[in-house]
């Protein structure tokens, strides 16, 4: 699903994504979900044994890169 440069998509629509059970691909990017949301996402879908692949806001992505690098750097 493609739901990509909808602002008015933020972490209060991660419920709802998550009721779709087939749901297979995700683009989130330019969209207002946080890494809060990017977090219960990946959370739920870990924890239901389901694997979805999701494109996540760039601000998030440049966290997580940041978040590796401090790791591996140090």
């Amino acid at each position: 699903m493609d739901i990509a440069y909808n602002e008015g998509i933020d972490d209060d629509a991660v419920p709802a994504l998550l009721i779709l059970g087939k749901l297979q691909y995700l683009s989130l990017l330019d969209t207002n979900i946080t890494m809060s949301g990017v977090r219960r996402l990946a959370s739920a879908l870990d924890n239901t044994g389901r694997f979805a692949e999701v494109e996540i806001p760039s601000d998030c992505e440049e966290y997580l890169n940041s978040t590796l690098f401090s790791f591996v750097d140090g």
